[in-house]
């Protein structure tokens, strides 16, 4: 089964968290945590917890500029955050990585930033 949901921002780059001091790293991951499991949670949706482990998570940023971006520097951030609020909502037993497969998000230009992201249960 694949699940899909829309954050509305781009995961922060590696290179601005780790310029950040430790407590605004933990303000900005509890925020981008609850922010994921509020999108979970939502009323009509259908990602049943748990999920069938392992699973497989995708990700397409869509940026509003030209600039170019290193979907690599993107993917710390947002698959550390990402995993850790499965585990804190009950969809994971744990994050470890044969539970869970990551793959670098693709970044594309678009109108307004966002973030899509997919998790797919193993068939």
């Amino acid at each position: 089964m694949t699940y899909v949901f829309t954050l509305p921002y781009a995961p922060m780059s590696l290179n601005t968290w780790m310029r950040l001091h430790w407590s605004k790293q933990q303000r900005h991951r509890q925020a981008f945590q609850g922010d994921v499991l509020a999108l979970l949670r939502e009323k009509g949706n259908v990602c049943p917890r748990p999920l069938r482990a392992p699973v497989r998570l995708r990700a397409v940023v869509v940026a509003p500029t030209i600039r170019r971006r290193d979907g690599d520097n993107l993917s710390i951030p947002l698959w550390k955050d990402l995993q850790d609020a499965l585990v804190l909502g009950g969809y994971l037993p744990d994050d470890t990585h044969d539970l869970v497969a990551t793959e670098s998000p693709r970044v594309i230009r678009g109108e307004r930033e966002m973030t899509i992201v997919t998790i797919e249960e193993a068939a």
